[in-house]
């Protein structure tokens, strides 16, 4: 007999409906339990967004939204949160993923952020903190986050390409030479388009957008004057690959030590960190620590928008003599390395001197002379060259007024090597020799502290002065504030109202302990040089050498600021040079130009790019501008494209809708004059300046007709601009600067024209 099934009528029946929401739920709660991959992430929409100067937290907040609605778990330790809280994002954008969001939330400022099962963590990163800083302090950064690109579109763009089209978008607003060029010779092992629409963005932004984008498969970092894409996702699969072929070795009984050591990476480092870490290394280079100011080359303006053009005067040689040593020795040379008006203001030339009266001092007038010439450009004989030269009067050594110097030495580690502590004693010596029983001397190191090692002497006290430096040893870290507030006091406490009151810093401004921050260095340094102590910088060394630093905090403190690479420079700042280096005949130099539009299409200063003034400081006797010492010379060149043919050369600006400027016509004498020069000074003892003005006009000159001085000087130039691989160079070329200087060397003195072109001749077998 059968069994009858008995069937449960309480219960309902089980239909295909039913199964369908139990496998629906289930499978919602695996995904809810698995781990976030990036994959998801960036798969996860991103409406349109809009921050004005918002803080990260905020971002943060809205990123935290948009993953809980996705199960995911976003946070932030309270270090991170206080970084977020202090720094500030404007951006609009639409397009983006939230891995795209929470990539932006991380770049250049100090974050990381790393995956756990469904939590997103963000952290602060000690490696990105640092580079954070150096990235507050350089003035590149922050000229990118000045430029504001009002709306820029990607539609299926290359990574690559999209960095270019933002330089390109940042040129048409702010001219050539406002952006770096960028350097991306390569194909991407990950390869990403973009599709985006961003409006009111700084090119700063931008690129780190465009970083984020990329899955930080792609970042950016500046090297010298370059901007350079790194293939990030490259990196870290070549790094991976190390370092499993190291634990290879290791298990097959290699031994403890990594054949193949790379430094440990976190799960994201910055572009900054992670390019240093891993690049190329140059052959026969020793730049690795070295720093320079970015800065991009001055463009042409039109003279009916910009009729002034001022700067201070500068009399600095320190980018020569530093390039030169790079040269010699083979090493690349960064192209912020190159200053061109140093360059130029490098060599003497035959200025005629003021009229000189008793004691070598100016009858009257200026204590300089100005002179100026113009001929057709080597580069672009369609444009003008216009030379201005000023000659400061000239001092018999024996009537030079009595020096109270006060040298601050340093001797940390950094300065142990033979072309930088022991060259500084050799410099001194050459020195000593030339100074008298007028002259006081005192010396102060500073190391990991400063110290007093020679109170004032005078200098014929010989063999106390020499066995203080005899016994001068290099050693521990470098607390370079410390020992410029001692130096600073000593000078002021025996301060000489009659004569010459000046510090002679000799380092490689690797400051690494004490007050470090290039502002609050620059700051003390302002402050003392309103005491009447005048600054002399002398760099010594390579590697490490801080060249920003130097030329910084040399500008600010009423100085200047050569580098010593061989006995030979010694013998040129310390001997040949010396009036020039210690006796200031005026201060306060500033010059300015205006240009009549109706010669004028557009001018360009070659040059002095950090010593630009606005047109408001010329009269203004309270901004600080160069000095020029006894016998200093200043050379500085315009490039003038005439009338009429400057469409080209000129920024592009859209046509002003309430304005039409007009070329002067107020004074019909003048319209055949290409220019007038302006010039104030002050007095050493003033405070007040005195102007100068001289008019000039263009007579036509050939280059060929230039005086020797003239196209020698140019060479010069042209040298500069393919050592900085300027925009503007023009058919600037190798062979032709040789050509021009050789047949231009004239009197050399000291052999200075003749080196410069042996100079060429070894940088054209480089790149050869």
């Amino acid at each position: 007999m059968k069994k009858a099934t008995i069937i449960d009528s309480s219960y309902p029946s089980i239909t295909m409906k039913h199964l369908i929401l139990i496998f629906t739920l289930l499978t919602s709660a695996i995904a809810a339990a698995a781990p976030i991959t990036r994959a998801e992430l960036t798969a996860i929409p991103v409406g349109p967004i809009s921050y004005e100067n918002a803080t990260l937290n905020t971002v943060l907040a809205d990123a935290q939204k948009i993953a809980a609605k996705h199960n995911i778990y976003l946070s932030a330790d309270a270090q991170a949160q206080q970084i977020a809280g202090k720094q500030h994002l404007t951006l609009k954008v639409e397009g983006l993923s939230l891995d795209d969001l929470l990539e932006i939330v991380i770049q250049g400022n100090g974050l990381e952020w790393t995956i756990e099962n469904r939590k997103v963590s963000f952290y602060s990163e000690p490696k990105k903190l640092v580079a954070q800083r150096e990235r507050l302090n350089s003035k590149t950064h922050q000229k990118l986050n000045e430029i504001i690109i009002p709306e820029i579109t990607f539609e299926d763009t290359p990574i690559l390409d999209a960095f270019q089209l933002v330089r390109e978008k940042a040129i048409d607003i702010a001219g050539i030479g406002s952006v770096p060029k960028i350097d991306a010779n390569f194909t991407p092992s990950a390869p990403k388009s973009v599709n985006l629409k961003i409006k009111n963005a700084s090119v700063l932004s931008l690129f780190d957008l465009l970083t984020a984008v990329s899955t930080s498969s792609i970042e950016w970092d500046l090297d010298g004057s370059k901007i350079i894409l790194i293939d990030e996702a490259k990196r870290r699969e070549n790094l991976r690959q190390q370092q499993i072929a190291a634990s290879n070795y290791r298990r097959s009984g290699g031994g403890t030590a990594d054949p193949f050591a790379s430094p440990s990476s976190s799960r994201r480092t910055s572009s900054t960190s992670s390019y240093q870490k891993n690049k190329p290394q140059r052959a026969r280079a020793a730049l690795e620590t070295e720093s320079y100011d970015h800065f991009g080359d001055n463009p042409f303006f039109s003279p009916l928008q910009e009729p002034l053009s001022t700067f201070s005067i500068d009399v600095d040689t320190a980018s020569y003599s530093n390039v030169r040593r790079m040269i010699e020795a083979g090493s690349h040379v960064p192209v912020d390395a190159t200053r061109i008006e140093e360059f130029l203001n490098y060599f003497i030339y035959d200025y005629p001197p003021p009229a000189t009266g008793e004691a070598d001092k100016p009858i009257e007038g200026p204590p300089f002379s100005a002179n100026i010439e113009a001929a057709s450009a080597p580069w672009a004989p369609d444009h003008r060259l216009i030379r201005i030269g000023l000659k400061g009067y000239e001092i018999e050594w024996k009537s030079r007024p009595p020096s109270n110097l006060v040298f601050l030495l340093d001797v940390s580690g950094s300065m142990s090597s033979a072309n930088k502590l022991q060259l500084v004693k050799e410099s001194l010596r050459l020195l000593i020799k030339r100074l008298d029983e007028r002259d006081r001397i005192s010396i102060v190191v500073y190391a990991g502290n400063s110290g007093l090692v020679l109170p004032p002497t005078q200098v014929n006290k010989r063999k106390k002065i020499l066995h203080a430096i005899d016994n001068l040893e290099a050693g521990g870290s470098t607390n370079g504030g410390e020992g410029i507030a001692l130096a600073y006091k000593t000078a002021r406490e025996n301060f000489n109202q009659l004569g010459n009151n000046r510090v002679i810093l000799c380092t490689d401004g690797d400051f690494n302990v004490g007050t470090t921050d290039q502002g609050a260095l620059v700051k003390m340094v302002e402050e003392q040089g309103k005491t009447g102590v005048y600054l002399t910088v002398l760099g010594f060394g390579m590697g490490n050498f801080k060249d920003d630093m130097l030329e910084t905090i040399s500008n600010k403190g009423n100085g200047n600021y050569a580098y010593v690479d061989s006995k030979q420079e010694a013998r040129k700042v310390f001997v040949h040079g010396l009036s020039g280096t210690l006796v200031t005949i005026a201060k306060d130099v500033k010059i300015q130009v205006e240009f009549n539009p109706a010669k004028v299409g557009a001018y360009r200063l070659i040059g002095y790019e950090n010593r630009l003034l606005e047109a408001q400081d010329f009269d203004d006797d309270t901004k600080d501008a160069g000095e020029i010492g006894a016998g200093h010379s200043v050379t500085a060149f315009y490039e003038v494209i005439p009338a009429g043919k400057e469409a080209d050369m000129l920024k592009r600006i859209s046509p002003l809708k309430y304005q039409k400027v007009e070329p002067r016509q107020d004074k019909p004498e003048a319209t055949d004059e290409l220019l007038t020069l302006k010039l104030r000074y002050k007095k050493p003892e003033a405070q007040e300046s005195i102007l100068m003005e001289i008019p000039f006009t263009d007579t036509g000159a050939s280059f060929a007709d230039a005086s020797l001085d003239f196209r020698f000087a140019s060479s010069v130039a042209s040298f500069g601009m393919i050592l900085r691989d300027s925009d503007f160079r023009g058919e600037s070329n190798l062979p032709a600067i040789i050509e021009t200087a050789s047949s231009s060397i004239g009197p050399d003195q000291y052999g200075y024209r003749k080196e410069f072109l042996q100079l060429v001749k070894a940088y054209e077998k480089t790149k050869r």
